[in-house]
């Protein structure tokens, strides 16, 4: 090495000698603010995006399939059921699309099961629609049996919580059942 090259690195030592780890450093730096980047876009996605959302269902029609009528002279009562087919259409939002087992439905009024159906296995895409055709067994005797049910119907009101079951999930959710 010449003198002045002796100089140079005397009075720029850090370049000279800790250039590789001036070099590591900024390296390592620059791996970790890619990092936290990389994980603030992931966490911005998750919750804008990618968010869960529930699907959406809606009854398309309701036809009246069969009607049964009988005494029951133990209770000194009637015994009414309604058959109703159902078309029911179910949108998915997400970005995600899902599958769902054989499930069931049931109507409760005032805390009493006065319906039940059985849902038939599918599959949504994502951001898709599915129909699908439901037998609804309505027990009309056990609705029409309470005077506060009476009362209801009178005015037009049907104020029915409905709780459905299907078993199923998303692929990627690792959820072995969703209940929607």
């Amino acid at each position: 090495m010449d003198s002045a090259s002796k100089d140079y690195c005397h009075r720029h030592r850090h370049r000279c000698r800790g250039g590789a780890t001036l070099l590591l450093r900024r390296c390592a730096l620059l791996t970790v603010a890619a990092l936290l980047a990389l994980a603030l876009v992931l966490v911005v996605l998750a919750l804008t995006v990618f968010r869960h959302r529930h699907a959406v269902t809606t009854v398309d029609y309701v036809r009246l399939a069969g009607l049964r009528i009988a005494l029951d002279v133990p209770d000194l009562g009637v015994d009414l059921n309604l058959t109703l087919d159902l078309a029911i259409t179910a949108y998915n939002p997400n970005r995600v699309g899902f599958r769902y087992g054989e499930g069931n439905a049931e109507l409760y009024y005032r805390g009493a099961l006065v319906g039940a159906a059985s849902i038939p296995a599918g599959e949504v895409a994502p951001r898709g629609k599915v129909r699908t055709d439901v037998e609804l067994t309505l027990l009309a005797g056990r609705l029409a049996g309470t005077r506060r049910s009476t009362r209801t119907w009178s005015r037009g009101r049907c104020p029915s919580p409905r709780r459905r079951r299907s078993p199923g999930g998303s692929p990627c959710s690792g959820c072995s059942s969703t209940t929607w």
